[in-house]
């Protein structure tokens, strides 16, 4: 298994989640794809505000925030910028 920041046997880089900044400890857990949406939808987005800027269909956006909410056991967009704060 390839380590952090190397390569896996399928060519895909992995990066590391520990040390971030700016994010709370208990969103290392996300990939960067979750990231990127917690903190949109953190900060006031809608589920159509950031599909659109992510590029992404709404029911996307919408599996997403549901494994975002579950990894982070928050129940509520507000619960979710609070646990982004650092």
């Amino acid at each position: 298994m390839a380590g952090p920041g190397e390569r896996d046997a399928r060519g895909r880089g992995r990066r590391s989640r520990r040390g971030r900044r700016g994010v709370g400890p208990g969103a290392s857990s996300l990939t960067e794809a979750e990231l990127r949406l917690a903190r949109l939808v953190g900060q006031g987005a809608s589920n159509q505000e950031a599909a659109a800027k992510l590029y992404l269909s709404v029911k996307t956006v919408e599996a997403r925030l549901t494994r975002i909410y579950q990894k982070l056991d928050v129940r509520s967009r507000s619960q979710l910028a609070t646990a982004l704060r650092p």
